[in-house]
């Protein structure tokens, strides 16, 4: 039989362990997405809508920067881009025109090689302008994205990472050297936190964050970015991005679509098991996901994966909501209308309504249109 100290330090053992297993708990339910909110939710949605006609009202400026520099009108495409980010700076939501325009100039999706020379004419006239140091180095990171291609880092080939690693460091030199005249810019972290997420460390991709929240505190792109970067194939883990996305949600005064972030982990997930053709897992995650925001890319995927377990009444809503958000999106309002024959002629198979599956209670945006 114990005697009395034995005793004594087995209960204090137990009480430990007891406290122990209580704090692992509670840090596990620490690292769980904030509860949910509908009405930080609608205005995580209204913030993205706005966002998104943006878009679409300004989408003739990138092809008139792109139309100056080709002219060689520097001044005029040096106002329109201060123009542009004074905007920026009142209003967020102007972050993705400002990617946008941007990315009309030279972009990973339409590399052009012949782009050098005139940025490299812009700089030797321009030479104090942090305009020539940014745009030509986001034409080399540009260089970099397509040289990488689309695939698995661990498929690139020796020549595909030389490449990729030439224009990015090129990028950084330029990049650098704008911050160095302008510290306030959006495109310059943006592109720096992809060139860190591609050859630096969680350290060094952290370093970049915070001194972005410095200038720029109230970007979503930006926290869009570092979220990106703490995936479990980069350089974090579900946890780090859960406790990131509490993080953020101290900010949503601020910006809106810090609410999202949220949604981020399920949204991984229900990709890697959309990838492996799980698409009954891949649709109850993307559903969590979207719980947070109508991400668009979130919606499309539902609904992909809704078709791929024959839920095709589901499909047709999510589409629809989907092209609220993207009306010129040709492919994805042709999908759309390929799933209304399952919800008409009868009454009884009716697809449900913005106000039905999965937006109950929310009386905003509305329906997309035929």
């Amino acid at each position: 039989m114990p005697n009395r100290s034995t005793t004594s330090w087995i209960v204090i053992g137990t009480a430990l362990l007891m406290a122990a297993l209580s704090a692992c708990r509670q840090a596990q339910l620490d690292d769980r997405p904030p509860p949910l909110s509908p009405a930080l939710r609608q205005a995580a949605d209204r913030f993205l809508l706005r966002s998104e006609q943006l878009r679409i009202e300004q989408a003739g400026l990138g092809p008139s920067l792109k139309a100056d520099l080709d002219a060689s009108r520097y001044s005029a495409l040096i106002a329109a881009l201060d123009a542009l980010n004074q905007t920026d700076r009142a209003d967020p939501r102007y972050e993705f025109v400002y990617r946008d325009a941007l990315d009309a100039i030279v972009s990973c999706n339409s590399p052009d090689d012949s782009m050098e020379r005139p940025l490299l004419t812009m700089q030797d006239a321009m030479p104090t302008s942090v305009w020539s140091h940014v745009l030509l180095a986001h034409y080399y990171e540009a260089m970099a994205c397509n040289a990488r291609g689309t695939g698995w880092a661990r498929d690139l080939s020796s020549d595909q990472v030389n490449s990729l690693e030439n224009f990015d460091r090129r990028a950084y030199i330029e990049y650098r050297q704008a911050l160095a005249i302008n510290p306030n810019l959006f495109p310059v972290y943006d592109e720096l936190l992809a060139i860190a997420n591609q050859l630096g460390s969680l350290q060094q991709i952290t370093a970049i964050y915070k001194q972005s929240r410095l200038h720029l505190p109230n970007s979503y792109l930006l926290a869009a970015d570092y979220m990106n970067a703490l995936k479990p194939r980069w350089h974090g883990d579900y946890t780090l991005m859960y406790r990131f996305a509490n993080e953020m949600r101290k900010y949503v005064d601020k910006n809106p679509r810090f609410y999202d972030l949220g949604g981020y982990v399920a949204a991984d997930q229900a990709n890697l098991a959309y990838n492996g053709k799980d698409y009954a897992t891949a649709f109850r995650l993307y559903t969590q996901a979207i719980e947070y925001a109508d991400y668009p890319s979130w919606m499309e995927w539902a609904a992909e994966s809704a078709r791929g377990i024959n839920q095709y009444r589901v499909a047709y809503v999510y589409y629809q909501r989907y092209l609220l958000y993207k009306p010129q999106d040709a492919d994805a309002r042709k999908r759309w209308r390929e799933f209304a024959p399952f919800c008409a002629p009868q009454p009884q198979l009716t697809c449900p309504g913005d106000q039905g599956y999965p937006w109950a209670g929310e009386t905003f945006p509305g329906a997309a249109k035929p």
